[in-house]
């Protein structure tokens, strides 16, 4: 569960992009839910079309080449298949599900960080979608 400050930036993403894309604001509470307790901070990112800069690989890419010992992505649209047997014989694993459509969208590195969000690993998501993603970091966790 996303609280305080965060959800508050998730609700200007949101209402940002709304408003780029209708030229309208709508009615929004900008009450402020005080978290239960002190938790992690959590960054939001978004990332849009107009930006000036790709945030999602941006993001994405130096968290991938920051990685010691293991870095999970679970997407749906993972970019990679045309480089799978190249990854395979490198010794990365890969693991495909086969049940019903799978659309989550996150990653983990090593022990220190994750992220969940709505970018998918492909050209459209990295330039032409509306996406954000909310990162957890545990700044205590030691560096392998």
């Amino acid at each position: 569960m996303i609280e305080g400050p965060a959800a508050l930036a998730l609700q200007l993403v949101f209402l940002e992009d709304w408003h780029w894309a209708t030229e309208e604001i709508p009615e929004l509470p900008w009450t402020p839910v005080i978290p239960s307790s002190h938790g992690t901070p959590v960054p939001i990112l978004p990332s849009r079309p107009a930006d000036r800069f790709e945030t999602a690989s941006l993001m994405i890419q130096p968290s991938i080449h920051a990685a010691h010992a293991r870095i999970w992505i679970s997407s749906p649209y993972f970019s990679a298949y045309a480089f799978l047997e190249s990854l395979l014989e490198a010794g990365v694993e890969g693991y495909r599900y086969e049940g019903r459509f799978l659309h989550g969208n996150a990653f983990l590195v090593d022990e220190i960080g994750a992220a969940v969000g709505t970018v998918n690993l492909d050209n459209r998501s990295f330039r032409l979608s509306f996406e954000v993603t909310a990162m957890v970091m545990d700044l205590f966790a030691p560096v392998l």
